[in-house]
């Protein structure tokens, strides 16, 4: 096998600013999605409600079977 062209140092650094980058625009997409989110839950709380109680219900009943 040949050996790698590309030196640890530099690896790990390349990596970590990927890292950071990925970390950066996961960031602003939540935001906007938290910004969506509120939207919809402003607009429907009643439907949101039921949503709720209803995944909760069925999570308990998955639950209690695990």
């Amino acid at each position: 096998m040949e050996p790698s062209s590309i030196a640890p140092d530099d690896a790990a650094e390349t990596t970590a600013e990927s890292i950071a980058r990925t970390a950066d625009r996961v960031r602003q997409e939540l935001a906007g999605t938290e910004d969506r989110v509120l939207e919809v839950v402003r607009a429907h709380p009643v439907a949101c409600v039921l949503g709720a109680v209803v995944g909760g219900y069925l999570l308990g009943r998955v639950a209690r079977r695990l």
